[in-house]
C-alpha cells in the first residue's frame, strides 16, 4: 500500500555547507549583522525569484532590467525599515489595524483585485498604492525622527 521511497532531505550538499559557513561566520557576532545580512538577503532573493518568473514573458531586456531594479530597490526600502526602523504602528487601535504593513498590504491586495479588472482605472489605482505607500513611509520615517529628536 504504502511506496517506501528514499528521501533525501538534501540532494545537494551545498545548502548545509552554507548554512555552516553562514552560523560560522555570524554565530559569534551581534545582532546587526544577521540585520545587515537578512536586509540584503530578502531583496536579492526576490529579485532571483522575479527574474525566473519574469523571463518566460518575453519581454525587452531594458524592460525586464528597469523591473528587477525597482523590485530590488523597493525591497530594500521595505527590508531596512522593518529590520531597522520596526513595524509602524498605529496607538489605539485594536492588534490587526494598528500595524500600517499589514493595513497596506490588505489595500495593495485589493487595488491588484481590481486592476485585474478592466473596468476599473488604473492610474487612480496607481496612485492610490503610491500614496498609500509614500503616508506609511513618511510617517514610519517622522516617529523615528521624533525618538531621535528626544534622545538629544
Amino acid at each position: 500500500m504504502f511506496k517506501n521511497k528514499e528521501y533525501n532531505f538534501f540532494n545537494n550538499i551545498y545548502i548545509p555547507a552554507i548554512i555552516l559557513i553562514l552560523l560560522y561566520l555570524f554565530g559569534n557576532k551581534g545582532e546587526i549583522y544577521f540585520k545587515a545580512a537578512i536586509t540584503i538577503g530578502i531583496p536579492i532573493g526576490a529579485t532571483i525569484y522575479l527574474f525566473k518568473k519574469i523571463s518566460v514573458l518575453k519581454l525587452e531586456k531594458k524592460k525586464i532590467r528597469n523591473i528587477l531594479i525597482l523590485t530590488f530597490i523597493f525591497e530594500l526600502i521595505f527590508s531596512i525599515q522593518i529590520m531597522f526602523f520596526g513595524i509602524p504602528i498605529i496607538p489605539y487601535l485594536p492588534a490587526p489595524f494598528n500595524n500600517l504593513i499589514f493595513l497596506g498590504a490588505v489595500v495593495t491586495i485589493v487595488c491588484s483585485s481590481f486592476w485585474r479588472k478592466k473596468e476599473y482605472d488604473k492610474g487612480l489605482i496607481k496612485l492610490i498604492l503610491i500614496i498609500l505607500w509614500s503616508l506609511i513611509f513618511l510617517y514610519q520615517i517622522s516617529i523615528n525622527l521624533i525618538k531621535i529628536k528626544e534622545m538629544w
